[in-house]
Order: structure tokens, then sequence, then C-alpha cells
């Protein structure tokens, strides 16, 4: 468990004994996270123009590396491998960071307004992106595309996602304070969609949702998108 323990300060506990292992002189930070196999620790912060994030040596206490992620980093997750961390910022562009070099692996680019969290998947295929502007993304981890788009509830911008252990569902938290279950399935998410719509999808809504034949949508719709 990474925890802060002055402003300056982070600490690492073990979780069984509550044993205080390590501690990290920081700096201001926003943030926390430990790799799966606990042998490097992350931290971040929300500050734009300089680096904002360290890689840690968690068994000596060492900086080990750092980056700088533009805008700042506001949620940063390891990847269930331990070999990258993805963060997110004010920048609106979620960036996949190598562990080992601290370098930029890929961006993810699409939502339009400040990024809160992000998750990986159970099994590091998929990436997960919550927004200021009204919708949770999921993104293909391997090129980057754009998989899926989920939108907030009642349209109010989402602030945290969860992904189940299996990666079928996802638990999506909007600041209006509701919690959505999406399914990340394509196929359920147009019938859930199409309940809602009651037409078929714009072009720019298949964009969005990221449907690539041409096979109506909603082909139950009572009426057509023009």
């Amino acid at each position: 468990m990474v925890a802060i323990i002055d402003l300056d300060t982070v600490g690492v506990w073990e979780s069984a004994t509550n044993r205080l292992v390590q501690t990290f002189e920081a700096g201001m930070f926003a943030g926390g996270l430990i790799s799966p196999d606990g042998s490097v620790a992350f931290t971040f912060q929300d500050e734009a123009g300089r680096p904002n994030g360290r890689f840690w040596d968690v068994e000596t206490g060492q900086e080990l590396r750092s980056l700088e992620h533009l805008g700042g980093i506001l949620g940063a997750v390891f990847s269930p491998d331990g070999r990258y961390v993805l963060a997110s910022g004010r920048d609106s562009i979620a960036r996949i960071w190598d562990v080992d070099s601290a370098s930029v692996v890929r961006e993810l680019e699409g939502h339009t307004n400040i990024m809160w969290r992000v998750a990986w998947s159970p099994d590091g295929r998929h990436v997960f992106t919550t927004s200021q502007d009204k919708s949770a993304r999921m993104w293909d981890a391997e090129t980057g595309q754009q998989l899926r788009y989920f939108p907030g509830h009642a349209l109010s911008s989402v602030a945290d996602i969860a992904v189940a252990p299996d990666g079928v569902t996802v638990a999506i938290g909007s600041y209006d304070g509701t919690t959505q279950l999406a399914l990340t399935d394509v196929g359920t998410l147009m019938e859930s969609v199409c309940e809602r719509l009651l037409r078929d999808f714009t072009p720019e809504e298949r964009v969005i949702y990221g449907i690539t034949d041409e096979r109506p949508t909603c082909p139950s719709a009572s009426v057509d998108a023009s």
C-alpha cells in the first residue's frame, strides 16, 4: 500500500502486517501506486512544465527515473504485467509509458476535456479512460484505437471506472452520484444505446462507438437517423 506521510514523503506499507517498509522523498504529489510484483512504485503530480511522474525502487527507496506528462497527471495505473503505466491528465491525452525507459509507448487521443481516471483490463489488452467531457472510453492497448464510448449518466462528467475481473463489465461513476454498469461487448452496448436513441446511429456516432460495418445498428428503431 502507498500512502502519504507528510507533504513531501510517500510511504509504502506491508498490508498484512501494517509495517512501513520504505519511504520516498517525492515532493508534493497527487498519488502513488505499486507495480503488481511489488518491486517498483510510481508517484505523480498534478503539475505541468517539469517532471511529474517518478519511478522508485521499493527495496532501496532510490528514484529510478522520471517522466513529464504534458498537463500534469491526475490518474495512473500499472498494466497487469507491470511493464507499463497508463496515465491521464489535463491535456486530454492519455499516455502509456514504458516503466524501464520512462518513454511514451502510445498516446490515446479522442477526449476533449480533462481526463480523470484510467484502468486496464485484467488481460492487459484494453485500457479505459474517464473524462470531464462526459464520457468514458475503451481503447486497444496495442494500437491505441478507440473501441467503445460510454456516455456519463444524464450526460454528467465521468469521474472513475472499474473493470470486472473477467473484463466483460465495467462500472462507470459519474459526477451526479450515479454508477452505471455497462458491458464491453459492442453488440450488447449497441442494444443498450438503441433503447435510448430510438433510431439508427448516425455516421458520426458509428465512429464514436467503434462500429465499422454498414449494417443497421438499430433495426427495430421506429425512427431512422437522417
